[in-house]
């Protein structure tokens, strides 16, 4: 892959800011459903010195014209490939949350020893040693009334589109595609990473709770610390200032370990 891929996988949005003096590059790896317009508030309200990058998905948004990647290992292999051009200019950090938190992390473990990110960001998802729960329906065999129901017991899903079919019928094929891809996920024990990891978390996200958190001490032999912010598993959009201010004191710390600022 080349930078033409980048540009297809990885999206800059505010589009008036260039790495030009920036310390730190971001990557965001989204949750399940969600594109480059759901992380858009978030990108806005960085330092100028973070310069975002937000990931899509093989098979959405700009890249629809090829068919969804529905196998996690496949996605992860893609973006690794793709993301390989921007690496080893400036510190990297990868942020991640719930599905995307995954998808980081094996991204991270693919990539050469001197790509890997300096920082792994996590929310919204236990560590990946832990199997997620069985579903008496698989998300491939649902149909769109028990995939609906599923949807609504994540939280996050805004009335407003749920009550629009049409609108609904638009966004079901990527949030079924990306949903059959986290069901897919098949954690392989293997070599811890380095670089540090970092976990924030909703402290009303039902999904995760401290144990299955500190668990992801587990995959790491650098830092490993964790932050819990007031919140469902959509603090991320619930407190997002917060958030932006705590992210930013992560990198900045390290950029400042690095004696990069």
């Amino acid at each position: 892959m080349n930078e033409v891929d980048f540009i297809q996988y990885f999206s800059l949005p505010i589009r008036e800011r260039t790495c030009s003096g920036a310390e730190a590059m971001l990557f965001c790896f989204p949750y399940a459903g969600a594109g480059v317009a759901s992380y858009h508030a978030f990108c806005k309200d960085l330092p100028a010195h973070i310069i975002p990058f937000v990931v899509r998905l093989p098979g959405r948004e700009a890249s629809r014209q090829q068919a969804a990647l529905t196998d996690f290992n496949d996605i992860v292999t893609c973006l690794t490939k793709a993301i390989q051009p921007a690496l080893g200019k400036s510190p990297v950090f990868f942020w991640g949350h719930s599905m995307g938190a995954l998808v980081a992390f094996e991204v991270a473990r693919l990539l050469k020893q001197e790509q890997k990110p300096t920082c792994l960001i996590v929310s919204g998802h236990v560590a990946p040693q832990i199997p997620a729960p069985l579903k008496s329906t698989p998300v491939a065999k649902m149909n769109d009334a028990q995939f609906v129901g599923l949807l609504q017991s994540y939280g996050g899903m805004p009335q407003a589109i749920l009550d629009n079919p049409d609108l609904l019928q638009l966004i079901l094929p990527q949030l079924r595609a990306d949903l059959i891809a986290l069901e897919g996920y098949r954690y392989v024990s293997g070599t811890p990473l380095d670089n540090d990891i970092f976990c924030i978390n909703g402290n009303t996200d039902h999904m995760v709770n401290p144990s299955n958190i500190l668990a992801w001490r587990e995959q790491t032999t650098g830092e490993f610390s964790s932050r819990w912010l007031p919140g469902s598993h959509f603090f991320i959009n619930e407190n997002r200032m917060a958030l932006v201010e705590i992210i930013n004191e992560v990198i900045t710390n390290k950029l400042t370990q690095l004696d990069v600022i």
